[in-house]
């Protein structure tokens, strides 16, 4: 099978590129330095050269902050990059795979969000949101066969939440008490886990004849930001066997203290339903992935 893979450099795609590679597979992989996919002729002209069987989308701009700053980079990467690969697969008849977001969806709801419910393309309090919810939209009335997979609060590559917290927990300055917001609620993703379904899905190298929309939603109840950093933290002091590092997060523990997200750019509520479709992988528990990816970065942290 034939695959090009956009955003290899990425957080999904460094992970998934030597998934792809080890089928033996002939894979391209393109990082943001080898194309600029807001630039349809070249998109176009790469697509025209390789003939892949398979288009795995995994480039965006994901910098939930900074795109509150910055919606033009926002857009051309997320929305006009994403119709440009899907106008290329419906021209060379390859199937696409596009990574998405729970982000698409404002959050007003309180219930899981089903496939069938309405992106938030106007009503976005996210930037980023909005324009991957407009790229949706675009792959949509591109024609292109395949797939929209969606998933949300990924964790296990780079710097993810769990990364971000035992940094702030190990400052010497750390603050006192610990705030972490609880008005945010959704459904972690292992990349790792993600990957592995991905894989799965691919390998027998599905002949979708029109686009669906997938939920990767990994099986546990939903969390809040608040309650995702309490059980890492708990599972951080039991990996470490480092005194330094227990006692930071043993500390982070005692003074955790939740908040209310005062930026109000992030959807309130993101939990999906998932997606179950006939011979397709079971979707992995949240917690045991929570686990794995706590575990990776206590070791990294000496």
């Amino acid at each position: 099978m034939k695959v090009m893979l956009f955003g290899a450099t990425g957080r999904v795609g460094r992970t998934l590129l030597p998934k792809l590679l080890a089928q033996g597979w002939a894979v391209v992989p393109l990082g943001h330095e080898d194309i600029a996919i807001e630039e349809e002729p070249h998109v176009r002209r790469l697509l025209q050269a390789f003939h892949p069987d398979w288009v795995i989308n995994a480039a965006a701009y994901t910098d939930v902050a900074g795109a509150q700053k910055a919606e033009d980079l926002a857009m051309a990467t997320n929305a006009e990059g994403a119709q440009n690969i899907a106008k290329a697969c419906a021209l060379t008849g390859a199937k696409l795979l596009h990574l998405s977001t729970d982000f698409v969806f404002d959050g007003k709801k309180r219930s899981p969000y089903q496939v069938s419910d309405r992106v938030a393309t106007l009503t976005n309090p996210s930037v980023y949101g909005m324009s991957k919810a407009m790229g949706e939209e675009l792959v949509r009335f591109s024609g292109v066969s395949g797939v929209i997979l969606r998933a949300g609060w990924l964790h296990g590559v780079g710097e993810d939440f769990f990364v971000k917290l035992f940094t702030k927990a190990l400052d010497a300055d750390a603050p006192n008490p610990f705030f972490v917001v609880d008005d945010e609620v959704g459904v972690p993703t292992s990349v790792d886990a993600l990957t592995d379904w991905l894989m799965a899905y691919l390998k027998p190298n599905p002949k979708p004849t029109d686009l669906s929309v997938v939920h990767y939603r990994e099986a546990g109840p939903q969390v809040s930001r608040f309650a995702l950093a309490k059980r890492a933290f708990e599972l951080g002091a039991d990996a470490t066997s480092y005194p330094v590092v227990r006692d930071a997060f043993e500390r982070a523990l005692k003074h955790l203290k939740a908040s209310q997200d005062e930026a109000g750019f992030r959807p309130k509520y993101t939990a999906l339903e998932a997606t179950v479709g006939e011979g397709w992988p079971a979707f992995s528990d949240w917690d045991a992935g929570v686990r794995e990816s706590v575990s990776a970065h206590v070791k990294r942290l000496g």
